[in-house]
C-alpha cells in the first residue's frame, strides 16, 4: 500500500512539473508572437493582476495582457489553472478560438471538468467560434451553478449578453445587463451591445451618462474616446483620451499609456475633416422578438485525461495577429470569402486610402492580401489572398440572391473593428426598405438594419442563405442635407449582388426558396465567410 501511495504522490508531483512546463512552453509561444510588444507594455515590476490582465483583454490592449501573463507566479496548482484559463481566453479575443483547447485540456486535468472558470470559458471558445447553439448549452450549465461569487455572477451575466449581441438580439442582450448606472463593466457592455447594432451615438452618450458620476473611470474614458473617433468627433475623442491618461496615471495603471499618448499624438497632428457628420439620434433598433432557446445540445465536455509529454504538440506554436506596428493608423472594413478561398469582395472605399492589406476570419485564418480590381461605377473591390482560406467557407457561385422589398435581411460585418479589439462578427436583422438607392438607383438598396463605417464591404444575407447584397454602411448625412435640404435618419446601403459578377467573380442568381434560416442558423454558418480586411492607411 505505501508502495501505491508513493508512485500516485510522485506521478501528481510529475503532473505538476510537466504543466508548469506546457505553460511556458504556451506563453513562450504567444511571446515569440509580438516581437514588438515590449515597446508598448507596461514596466516589468507591475505586478500580475487577473482581473487587470481580463481587462485589458476587454479593452484590445491584448499584448499588455500577455505581458502580464509572463509575470505570473505560477507555484501552485490553482496558480497554474488561472494562467492556463486566461491564456484560453486570450486566444480568443485575439481571433485563434481553436487555439484555446490546449490551455483549456490542461486546466481541466487541474480543476476537473465542472469547474465553474473552465465552463466558463469553454462557453466562450464555443462563442468565437460561431457555435451559438453550444455556446448556449454550456450557459446552461454556467447558470445551474449555485453559490458564486458577485464576480462569478457578473461574468455569467456579461457572457450571456455577448451571446445575445453576436446574433443581433440587441434588446435582449440589454435586459440582461439590466442597470448598469454604478457598474463599471455592465455599461461596458452595454456601450458594446449599442456600437455592434450600429447605435454608436447612442452608446457614447451612455458612457457619458456614466462619467457624470464616475468621472475617473479610466476604461469608460477611453472607451467614449473611441466612440468619439468613430463619430468623427476628434477634438471630443482627444479630450476623453487625456482623462483617461490622468485617471490611469493616479490609479498607477502605466500599462495603456502608452498607446493612449500614442493616440493623443496621432489626433493633435491629424487634420480635422471640413464637416462632421452629427451624431445620429437615440433610438431603439427594430428587434424580432427572440425565439425560444435551443435545447442544449449533447457538447462533449474538456478532456480530463492526465497531461502527458507529448501535450506541448497540440497547443498553437504561432498567434495570429495583423504584423502592424503600434501606432499605425489603419483603414478597416469587412468583406465576403469567394472563389473558394482566394478572393475577398469588399468595398471600393474600404481599400481606395489604404496599403499592405491583411484579411483575418474568425476562426483564426489570416492571409496579406492585394487589391486585384476595383469596381469602376460601383463601391466594390476585389482582394486576392496570398494564402487561400478553406473553400468550404467561401460562397459558391449558387449562394447569390436579389434583394425584394420588404424581404427580410441580415447584415453581417466586423462594426467594431476600429481598433482590432473585435475578432467576431455582428449580425443584425431588418428588412429591404426599398429596392432601389438614392434618386431610385438600381444598382443600390435600401435597408434597415442598423450599420456603421466597420460594416462597410460585409454581407448582406436574405432569410435562406444567399448573399443579396454588399453592405456599403452610412450615408454621408452632411453632403446629403446640403445637397437635398433633409436630415435622413438611419438610412443605409448596400449594393445589389447582380454587380458582382462585373468583377469577374461567378455567380449565379438563386431564387428565395428554401429553409427561412434563424439568426443564429446565418451567422453559425457564416462565421468564417464574412472576414475582417484592415491596412496602412495612405499618407
Amino acid at each position: 500500500m505505501n508502495t501505491v501511495i508513493f508512485i500516485r504522490n510522485l506521478f501528481i508531483k510529475r503532473l505538476g512539473v510537466v504543466i508548469k512546463a506546457v505553460m511556458m512552453v504556451v506563453l513562450m509561444a504567444l511571446w515569440c508572437a509580438y516581437p514588438a510588444a515590449a515597446a508598448v507594455t507596461a514596466s516589468d515590476d507591475v505586478d500580475f493582476n487577473a482581473a487587470n490582465a481580463k481587462n485589458l483583454m476587454d479593452d484590445g490592449f491584448h499584448q499588455q495582457a500577455l505581458e502580464l501573463l509572463r509575470r505570473a507566479p505560477m507555484q501552485t496548482d490553482a496558480e497554474i489553472a488561472e494562467v492556463l484559463l486566461l491564456t484560453s481566453r486570450l486566444y480568443c479575443v485575439m481571433g485563434s478560438p481553436k487555439s484555446s483547447i490546449g490551455p483549456l485540456k490542461s486546466a481541466a486535468a487541474l480543476l476537473g471538468a465542472d469547474d465553474f472558470g473552465l465552463l466558463l470559458e469553454q462557453t466562450r471558445v464555443y462563442l468565437a467560434m460561431g457555435e451559438i447553439k453550444a455556446a448556449r448549452a454550456w450557459l446552461d450549465k454556467l447558470n445551474k451553478k449555485s453559490s458564486l461569487s458577485s464576480n462569478d455572477k457578473l461574468a455569467r451575466v456579461l457572457l450571456a449578453a455577448r451571446i445575445e449581441q453576436a446574433v443581433g438580439n440587441t434588446l435582449e442582450a440589454i435586459t440582461l445587463l439590466g442597470a448598469t448606472k454604478n457598474s463599471e463593466p455592465l455599461t461596458l457592455a452595454r456601450a458594446d451591445v449599442l456600437e455592434a447594432s450600429g447605435s454608436v451615438g447612442d452608446a457614447r452618450n451612455g458612457l457619458k451618462d456614466f462619467l457624470k458620476s464616475h468621472p475617473r473611470s479610466g476604461r469608460v474614458l477611453l472607451a467614449a474616446g473611441r466612440l468619439s473617433e468613430q463619430l468623427d468627433e476628434r477634438e471630443a475623442a482627444k479630450s476623453f483620451y487625456q482623462k483617461a491618461l490622468a485617471a490611469f496615471k493616479e490609479a498607477g495603471d502605466r500599462s495603456r499609456l502608452p498607446v493612449i499618448e500614442q493616440r493623443i499624438e496621432r489626433l493633435s497632428h491629424e487634420r480635422a475633416p471640413t464637416a462632421v457628420t452629427p451624431t445620429p439620434p437615440i433610438s431603439t433598433p427594430p428587434i424580432s422578438t427572440p425565439a425560444p432557446l435551443p435545447a442544449p445540445l449533447p457538447v462533449p465536455l474538456a478532456p480530463t485525461e492526465p497531461i502527458t509529454a507529448n501535450t506541448p504538440k497540440v497547443l498553437p506554436q504561432k498567434l495570429q495577429s495583423f504584423p502592424f506596428s503600434a501606432g499605425t493608423r489603419l483603414v478597416t472594413g469587412s468583406g465576403v470569402l469567394v472563389d473558394q478561398g482566394r478572393r475577398i469582395i469588399t468595398n471600393r472605399h474600404v481599400v481606395a486610402e489604404g496599403r499592405n492589406f491583411y484579411v483575418r476570419n474568425a476562426l483564426g485564418d489570416m492571409s496579406a492580401a492585394r487589391v486585384e480590381k476595383l469596381g469602376s461605377n460601383d463601391d466594390l473591390a476585389v482582394l486576392v489572398l496570398d494564402k487561400p482560406f478553406l473553400a468550404d467557407k467561401a460562397l459558391r457561385p449558387d449562394q447569390f440572391g436579389k434583394a425584394r422589398s420588404g424581404a427580410s435581411i441580415a447584415v453581417m460585418g466586423f462594426p467594431l473593428s476600429d481598433m482590432l479589439g473585435s475578432n467576431t462578427p455582428s449580425i443584425t436583422n431588418g428588412i429591404v426598405s426599398k429596392a432601389t438607392g438614392m434618386r431610385d438607383n438600381v444598382e443600390t438598396f435600401q435597408v434597415s438594419a442598423k450599420m456603421n463605417k466597420g460594416n462597410s464591404g460585409g454581407a448582406v444575407f436574405d432569410q435562406t442563405g444567399n448573399l443579396v447584397g454588399i453592405a456599403v454602411g452610412k450615408l454621408d448625412l452632411v453632403k446629403i442635407m446640403q445637397g437635398e435640404g433633409y436630415l435622413p435618419e438611419d438610412v443605409n446601403f448596400a449594393i445589389h449582388s447582380e454587380r458582382i459578377g462585373q468583377l469577374g467573380i461567378a455567380t449565379r442568381m438563386n431564387g428565395a426558396s428554401g429553409k427561412a434560416l434563424s439568426l443564429e442558423e446565418l451567422y453559425q454558418q457564416y462565421i468564417g465567410t464574412v472576414v475582417l480586411v484592415a491596412g496602412e492607411k495612405g499618407q
